[in-house]
């Protein structure tokens, strides 16, 4: 065995078995984590800090915005896309409500 004889994705050493062939990776897992990070755009980076930047000026509170990221990391930039839609349209609902309730006490 040598240094050749490691994981590109984990570094751990691969065992093999009597007259098995070379890998690259100890195992699927860490296939599939070697793809997606080939797969993963250059700009991912920016892509995200632009996303945390936008979420900041709406004023979002930090958990909330580690929550997307968490919820982004995990299902994909959708997810945390989708959720992003449904917080803009409840902002929406509660200014509706604000603005109903200013008018009615405005009537009185």
């Amino acid at each position: 065995m040598s240094d050749d004889d490691r994981c590109r994705a984990c570094g751990k050493r691969i065992k093999y078995k009597a007259g098995a062939r070379r890998r690259l990776y100890c195992d699927e897992r860490c296939r599939q984590k070697a793809y997606r990070a080939r797969q993963r755009p250059a700009h991912t980076e920016r892509r995200i800090a632009e996303r945390m930047a936008r979420w900041r000026r709406k004023g979002y509170p930090d958990s909330l915005i580690e929550q997307l990221m968490a919820l982004g990391n995990v299902y994909g930039d959708q997810a945390a896309d989708a959720v992003e839609s449904i917080l803009m349209v409840h902002e929406l609902v509660v200014i509706q409500q604000v603005r109903e309730r200013d008018a009615k006490r405005n009537e009185a």
